[in-house]
């Protein structure tokens, strides 16, 4: 069996995805104040930075095969998805970005548009995924040479 820490590069690259999904889908429309914006910023910042500080500097090494990253992308899809169909019955969805139904700003516009928006996203983190791994494996290496 795996070592289970391997998830804590899929649980990196989620934090991360929540992250830059925020910052440029999601923070033009929110824009909160107070202990509002405190939290807002701790969520989609903060954590994510200290998540992938942890990640490279103090996880313990573990060996990630390649594969990997296309299965930390299957998570932020099925979410997608899960939010698509529950959008298409109750009328709910949670961003604006998963609704093919409505015009910008409310929508994206088409079930094209959709598809196209989850392939492109999904690729890049999937490429993202990757650049993860080689961080982790070059500050391995930094770490190594260092002691």
């Amino acid at each position: 069996m795996q070592d289970p820490r391997i998830l804590t590069g899929g649980v990196t690259l989620w934090i991360m995805v929540t992250a830059v999904i925020y910052h440029f889908f999601l923070s033009t429309f929110y824009k909160p104040s107070g202990l509002a914006l405190l939290a807002n910023i701790l969520l989609h910042y903060v954590t994510p930075l200290m998540m992938l500080i942890y990640w490279i500097f103090f996880e313990k090494k573990v060996r990630y095969r390649s594969f990997y990253p296309l299965v930390w992308a299957l998570y932020p899809l099925f979410y997608a998805l899960v939010s698509i169909v529950r959008g298409m019955m109750t009328g709910f969805y949670p961003y604006w970005f998963l609704n093919p139904g409505a015009p910008y700003p409310s929508g994206i516009g088409s079930v094209w548009n959709l598809l196209l928006f989850i392939i492109v996203i999904a690729s890049l983190f999937v490429v993202a995924g990757y650049l993860l791994i080689f961080l982790k494996k070059l500050s391995s290496r930094k770490l190594k040479i260092g002691e």
